[in-house]
């Protein structure tokens, strides 16, 4: 069973400080919401933009590529393509009416559960990481499809969320690639808090939805 690698330390002195993911996060208001349940949800144009106008789309998706990244082989593309597939039939089941249940409450644990898996300094065994992202895209594609109509316009609409959802996930796995090659011997230090900042978000989204 393939685990998480371990960002390597490296001896070298690095002088430049490159726009890593931890410090992106702290730039984003966490009482937003992405999934107020009302608005504009068809045509391409509201699809693309969606996932980037609240935080629980965004930092989830960016979790995961950079997740991905740490990943052994395959899994590097194989995991946010899972993500993008597995939430775009949520999607679209979603929208041909069949009932979602508790779908706050899970965007909530998204997030939350993305960031607990950035901030373990043991690795956690893929299979794990791999069942928790399918599991998570299934909360966002719920979220995703109880607002989108079910004609051609919803159809564009799905088809922006998927375009900008694949952005963010490369995205992510940018800031992965910056932290392993060009952080140093900050690249654990940086990884840890950028999975709090997403554990906190997660945290109070969970929190802000249960007391509604």
């Amino acid at each position: 069973m393939t685990s998480l690698e371990r960002i390597p330390d490296h001896s070298g002195t690095h002088t430049s400080r490159p726009m890593t993911l931890p410090l992106l996060l702290v730039l984003f208001p966490i009482p937003a919401w992405a999934h107020p349940g009302s608005g504009d949800a068809a045509g391409l144009l509201h699809g693309l933009l969606h996932p980037l106008t609240g935080p629980d789309h965004l930092l989830v998706a960016l979790g995961v590529g950079l997740l991905a990244w740490l990943l052994n082989d395959r899994a590097r593309w194989a995991i946010p393509a899972s993500f993008v597939t597995v939430m775009t039939l949520s999607t679209l089941v979603t929208a041909l009416r069949f009932a979602p249940t508790l779908i706050e409450a899970g965007i909530g644990l998204s997030v939350l559960g993305t960031g607990l898996l950035l901030t373990r300094s043991k690795p956690a065994p893929q299979v794990i990481v791999w069942a928790l992202v399918v599991l998570f895209a299934v909360f966002h594609g719920q979220a995703h499809g109880s607002e989108m109509p079910a004609n051609a316009s919803g159809l564009l609409y799905g088809l922006g969320l998927m375009l900008t959802t694949s952005a963010l996930l490369g995205t992510g796995a940018l800031a992965g690639y910056t932290l392993t090659h060009l952080a140093g011997t900050r690249s654990p230090a940086l990884m840890r808090a950028g999975g709090l900042m997403l554990s906190v978000s997660g945290a109070l989204m969970l929190v802000t939805t249960l007391a509604l």
